[in-house]
């Protein structure tokens, strides 16, 4: 499979001697879906000039719109594949035109997910996303995870697989032994999630967790194990770089506020039935939202690397709940100058305390 990163631009591109004109013919599908019959989107146009043909056409929007994250499921089970909404399949067709009528040039099948390329990864077009991997990994492959000892959501890590291409088992070791996961049964394209501690377990020390497809290394992380007796841990969730869900949990204290806004108005009472304990204003359409402050905890300098891309995500869940994150700037600590590093992120919940969807 050819992995596109949809929140980076993807550019289809045409280059044909001669050409006057060219279109892009853009399909979308969710598994189990076949090709839909007809284009979702069809893209034409002239040449700019003779001295310069080259059709470019960014497809990253069409397709990012395509992708929906739910919400992460974090009951520790294993084999379980990911929802098909948070990938999907692409196929490509270019066409040119030399005199009178499209020729079709090439038809070229990928797939997406609601990952990013940062500047230094470079350009994503049809010439370089062209290398067929048999997975890949939608998370960070070795920062460290803090998990507290008592545990009821288990953070996993997502891994979309091509099983046409993929040989041997997918296998995780930890301290608690060697699985061997069944991803390979069928065919085609899945996405699974690969619990990072696997509900029931019971482990009292930290342990390092890998997944291997041998003989090559797909994940390897340190997992600290934290006694918090304090405070309850809150797992934050969010949609990170590679497309998949990133966790961390936060151990210390939080505070939640609350924000109401109403409309006041002036009340009229009927002159001649005047009641005095009615009162002369009126509060209408009341309604609030809550906020609320959440610190990590002690946490490794490689951290950072999450904290980049939780304030570049689109998607963040606070214990299974929408969240938006408030903080706009953050400083990337470093363990040269402060000994301990705790973050303190405020979010507020994507929702309004009275329901008021129509």
């Amino acid at each position: 499979m050819k992995v596109i990163k949809a929140r980076s631009p993807f550019s289809a591109i045409i280059n044909v001697a001669s050409q006057i004109e060219t279109k892009v013919e853009l399909f979308l599908y969710n598994k189990p879906d076949t090709i839909p019959a007809t284009p979702n989107y069809t893209f034409s146009s002239k040449i700019v000039s003779v001295a310069n043909p080259i059709g470019v056409y960014n497809l990253s929007n069409e397709i990012q719109e395509f992708l929906t994250a739910t919400m992460p499921v974090t009951n520790g089970t294993i084999n379980q594949q990911e929802s098909r909404l948070m990938w999907c399949n692409v196929q490509v067709k270019t066409y040119y035109k030399l005199t009178t009528s499209f020729v079709l040039s090439q038809t070229l099948n990928y797939v997406a997910v609601d990952a990013y390329r940062n500047y230094q990864d470079g350009l994503q077009n049809t010439n370089t996303v062209t290398a067929d991997v048999p997975y890949f990994l939608c998370a960070e492959t070795s920062i460290e995870q803090n998990l507290p000892i008592t545990i009821n959501k288990y953070p996993f890590v997502d891994l979309l697989i091509d099983k046409d291409l993929l040989s041997g088992n997918i296998s995780v070791t930890s301290n608690l032994g060697v699985d061997n996961y069944n991803l390979t049964t069928g065919t085609g394209i899945e996405m699974y999630r690969i619990p990072i501690l696997k509900a029931g377990s019971t482990i009292n020390s930290d342990f390092n967790f890998t997944i291997v497809n041998s003989p090559n290394t797909i994940l390897q992380k340190t997992v600290n194990l934290i006694c918090e007796n304090k405070y309850t841990p809150m797992l934050l969730s969010f949609i990170g770089k590679n497309g998949g869900w990133e966790h961390i949990y936060c151990f210390k204290a939080k505070q939640e506020t609350i924000d109401i806004k109403s409309l006041d108005f002036k009340s009229n009472q009927n002159y001649f039935t005047f009641d005095a304990n009615i009162g002369q204003r009126q509060t209408y359409n009341t309604n609030g939202m809550k906020s609320i402050s959440i610190n990590t905890g002690f946490v490794e300098e490689s951290t950072n690397t999450l904290v980049e891309q939780l304030f570049l995500s689109e998607t963040i869940t606070l214990d299974g709940l929408p969240v938006m994150l408030k903080n706009k700037t953050s400083v990337l600590k470093q363990n040269i100058k402060e000994k301990n590093i705790n973050y303190t992120f405020d979010f507020d919940y994507n929702f309004n305390l009275i329901n008021d969807f129509i």
